[in-house]
């Protein structure tokens, strides 16, 4: 919208000359005031001047009519002071009382206030005057010989001294407005000249920039902030005219350049959709198996979950986890391992309907989400899947068996979110690993953070710290002497609410609360101290303890343990650390670290439950071991078994030959140490010899089975 300039301007120069006039007006009224108060105070001062003049005079000639009492006198001198200009009455007053009576009432100030000029109240008439605006009262005493005779009043009249300078006031006020006013004129007339008409040409200027019109000057004369205003607006109008040019070339060029853009646009576009749909893919799917990933098997069982809570059916998650595998990447390479992951990712679907889901979440585990599936029907797959994966895997010609682990969790029986039936079906396929099931269903009792497990990590926790622990042991015989030459400690802990808890319940809570290493420390020391009170009754035995997993794990453990075992002064040569075959082979690597550490160089080693784990061989030769101890599991049923009876000769020559000792545990029969004698075993260990008791009974328990095995060494009789 184009500015109006000159309508504009002019009534900002209005408003300008108005506030300069009502500034002058202002002034000069002040100062007509002042003039007039001066005036008007002067007025005031010469009246009182002649006032006190009479009056002095007055009470001066006064005194020789007051001495002789000549009121008529008195009367005469009053009548001649008020005939005076400006002088309204003059009264002599003795003790409050006028002793004059004489009023000129054709004085109109006085004619106003008497009525009946017959019949003047003088008292009521003076006291009437002197309250007035109109008239000012002086009062002057007349003493004779420092004795008061009487006062004099002269009331004086006000009226004349203040209509002379009210018409000053009235003259000066004219002649201010009228000097405002002409003021304002020339003032207005100066700023149109100097700053309206400049402005407006500044406008017409600017409108025409506004309009794209650049080719007029603009230019003002003279040197004030306007001129340099409208330098200021002739140099962004040369700018401006310059980048509209350098605009419109650059559209040109744009123009130009961007004829086939809505082709190459599309082309684009097509490009960006394939490549989208290739990275929404592999976002989505595991790039070895090619099997939904972690994110895509979440959308997926949410979106199951949605339709089994709306329909009132259930499902099922599995949680796979391929048993060993991590020996098969460390003996054969992670190529080996991940053409495994393939060959394995192949197979699953086969065991799965169209509508269910398998993934592989990481690692060689893989999850399954089976929807509208109840607990039987999920059972039934996760055979399937077993079975599945029975037949060996093929690499360069080379089979490999591999077995798996399931955990099953059940919506909404157990959970129904996906983060918790996730979490659940892990615990399940971990509690089914522990104990070489196939597949398990989720049980509360499998989770180590349910409250009462909870509870019960504190209880342990509480139970270490105040030494309520109880270590038994079980004696260990060797087959050659017939002598006890070791004995196992064995932990136990007697609950005041839920009476004995199982080792296997708390220790493997404890390996996965931070407990164990805090546990292991407690039983080294017990330990040792038994081992000490055995020596003061002459009994001097080596004793085995057990390391768990978590030990072989911590870099602190060869220091803790020489410190305990210096600060008991047992020989090395008297402790045995025994390991299970899992631990070992969890971390082969790290278990030769331990055994080998200077610190326990003295310390005995002995590989615990050999036999069950897998390609263990292959490191037996590489350990610092000087003891395997086949696990009970082949020994129970050797004399029954043949293959059983086959596979521990295997391990009792092997192990010979690699210069290490055997151990057989789980001997419960005369039959089966028989077998042991003959097949060349070392050591024996089961219920046969007897069963862990206390630390107190172990010096007459190794007594008796002493006297009973050195008398019958020949022979396995009792």
């Amino acid at each position: 919208m184009k500015i109006e300039p000159e309508k504009k301007y002019r009534k900002i120069a209005t408003e300008f000359v108005f506030l300069v006039a009502g500034i002058l007006c202002v002034a000069f009224l002040l100062n007509a005031i002042y003039q007039y108060n001066e005036e008007r105070n002067i007025a005031i001062e010469q009246l009182n001047v002649r006032g006190n003049s009479i009056g002095e005079l007055l009470a001066s000639i006064a005194i020789d009519p007051l001495l002789i009492y000549d009121n008529l006198t008195l009367n005469e001198y009053v009548k001649n002071t008020s005939a005076q200009q400006d002088i309204v009455f003059a009264v002599f007053y003795d003790d409050g009382v006028a002793i004059t009576n004489y009023l000129d009432t054709n004085k109109p100030i006085i004619s106003d206030i008497v009525n009946d000029k017959e019949n003047i109240n003088l008292e009521e008439t003076l006291k009437i005057l002197s309250n007035s605006n109109s008239v000012s009262t002086l009062k002057f005493p007349v003493n004779f010989n420092n004795r008061r005779l009487a006062n004099l009043v002269i009331g004086i009249d006000n009226t004349s001294i203040e209509a002379l300078p009210f018409k000053h006031l009235i003259n000066q006020v004219v002649i201010s407005l009228l000097l405002a006013f002409f003021v304002g004129l020339a003032v207005y007339s100066a700023f149109i000249r100097k700053v309206s008409l400049p402005i407006k040409k500044l406008i017409h200027a600017v409108n025409n920039v506004a309009s794209f019109i650049f080719d007029s000057e603009i230019k003002i004369k003279g040197k004030n902030e306007i001129t340099e205003l409208a330098n200021t607006f002739d140099h962004m109008r040369i700018t401006l005219r310059n980048a509209v040019l350098e605009r419109d070339h650059t559209l040109s060029e744009m123009e130009r350049f961007n004829i086939n853009l809505e082709e190459r646009v599309n082309e684009r576009t097509q490009e960006l959709h394939v490549l989208n749909s290739e990275m929404a893919h592999q976002a989505m799917h595991d790039p070895l198996t090619g099997l939904p990933n972690r994110i895509l098997v979440i959308e997926r069982l949410n979106q199951a979950l949605q339709i089994s809570a709306r329909n009132n059916v259930r499902l099922a998650v599995f949680i796979i986890d391929l048993n060993n595998f991590k020996e098969v990447n460390d003996t054969l390479g992670h190529p080996a391992g991940d053409e495994i992951l393939q060959q394995v990712a192949q197979r699953l679907p086969k065991a799965l309907r169209q509508s269910d889901t398998v993934g592989r979440l990481g690692g060689d585990e893989f999850a399954v989400v089976l929807p509208d599936t109840e607990v039987d029907q999920a059972k039934i797959v996760a055979q399937k899947i077993l079975d599945c994966l029975i037949p060996s895997f093929n690499l360069d010609n080379q089979p490999i068996a591999l077995t798996a682990s399931i955990g099953i969790a059940i919506s909404p029986d157990h959970g129904a979110e996906q983060s918790a039936l996730i979490r659940r079906a892990d615990v399940a396929m971990y509690e089914a690993k522990k104990n070489d099931e196939g597949f398990l269903v989720y049980d509360p009792e499998f989770d180590l953070y349910t409250p009462k497990r909870l509870a019960l990590m504190a209880d342990l926790r509480h139970a270490i710290n105040e030494n309520e622990l109880e270590l038994y042991y079980q004696p260990q015989l060797n087959l050659k002497t017939g002598e006890v030459t070791c004995v196992e400690a064995l932990i136990r802990w007697q609950h005041d609410e839920h009476g004995m808890i199982h080792p296997e319940s708390f220790i493997y809570m404890a390996e996965n609360s931070g407990l164990m290493n805090v546990l292991s420390d407690w039983v080294f020391n017990q330990a040792l101290i038994d081992w000490n009170d055995w020596m003061n009754t002459g009994l001097k035995i080596s004793i085995a303890i057990n390391l768990s997993v978590r030990n072989l794990v911590d870099p602190d453990l060869p220091d803790r343990l020489s410190e305990i075992q210096q600060m008991h002064n047992v020989p090395g040569n008297f402790i045995k650390l025994e390991i299970t075959e899992s631990a070992v082979m969890s971390n082969p690597e790290f278990a030769m670290k331990i055994m080998s550490h200077p610190k326990l160089s003295r310390f005995y080693f002995a590989i615990d439950d050999f036999g069950t784990g897998y390609s263990s061989l292959s490191y037996l030769k590489r350990l610092a071991v000087h003891e395997v101890k086949i696990d009970k599991s082949f020994v129970l049923d050797m004399d029954k078994n043949e293959e059983d009876a086959s596979i521990v000769r295997s391990v009792i020559d092997l192990s010979h030959n690699l210069g290490r000792s055997v151990l057989a545990e789980g001997v419960e029969n005369i039959e089966t140490l028989e077998i042991l004698k003959n097949l060349g075993c070392d050591n024996v260990q089961g219920y046969l010899l007897s069963v862990p008791v206390a630390a107190n009974e172990v010096p007459s328990l190794v007594k008796r089975l002493n006297q009973h095995y050195l008398k019958n060494v020949d022979s396995v009789a009792h």
